[in-house]
């Protein structure tokens, strides 16, 4: 889902904010009301969109870093292998029969 670069989010939120508070008075006008509704669900439309967009940046970076940690730990693998190796060598030096 593309998004609207000029789309800013805190804007569309205090925009709602604005909305819901026109609702909170006695005195509605029925036309502007209806207006108001259907600019606050465009609203809350895009700022879905832009939450999932988000939302899904957040999932690739971490699988980059999942990725990444992986590679750094598979290449500290071989060193620890050999650490372990001179610790068992050790140990059998040490065995009393």
């Amino acid at each position: 889902m593309s998004q609207d670069p000029k789309f800013d989010f805190s804007k569309a939120i205090e925009e709602l904010e604005q909305i819901n508070r026109w609702f909170q008075n006695e005195d509605i006008d029925l036309d502007q009301g209806l207006a108001k509704f259907r600019r606050g669900l465009e609203l809350i439309k895009k700022c879905r969109g832009r939450l999932k967009q988000v939302e899904n940046e957040f999932v690739e970076i971490k699988k980059e870093f999942n990725t990444d940690e992986k590679k750094t730990n598979q290449s500290d693998e071989p060193e620890k292998a050999e650490e372990q190796t001179e610790a068992e060598e050790s140990d059998v030096d040490t065995i009393p029969f």
